[in-house]
């Protein structure tokens, strides 16, 4: 769990708290993948998914 705090405290909070809001389960992540231009995608035990937006449905685009 130390790990997953300092993950968090190494990122922008915005970024953090897209990511926690489409995350099923922190404790199943294994990886994030950030692509300038792409969608945020989150690997979780079972494959990736994107990081959608929950009001709207559609997904997160990494840009700078």
């Amino acid at each position: 769990m130390a790990d997953l705090e300092s993950l968090w405290k190494s990122l922008p909070p915005a970024l953090g708290k897209i990511i926690q809001e489409s995350c099923c389960s922190l404790e199943r992540l294994e990886e994030i993948r950030l692509r300038l231009g792409q969608p945020i995608l989150l690997k979780e035990k079972g494959g990736w998914i994107p990081c959608m937006a929950k009001n709207d449905k559609k997904r997160h685009v990494f840009s700078n």
